[in-house]
């Protein structure tokens, strides 16, 4: 095997990887979901500190 087609199988399997990790993330919205609202919490405390400050 060359270097190149090692390259391009490494290259396959993450993309492999990537897409069912997403596909998998999609079945777990209420975890999704729970970092969503963390997000928008940390999102308002930020806007509050800019606002005292």
């Amino acid at each position: 095997m060359t270097p190149q087609l090692i390259i391009y199988l490494i290259l396959i399997i993450i993309f492999i990887v990537i897409s069912v990790y997403l596909v998998y993330s999609e079945f777990l919205t209420p975890n999704k979901i729970k970092v969503k609202s963390k997000v928008e919490r940390y999102g308002r405390e930020e806007k509050k500190k800019a606002k005292s400050s």
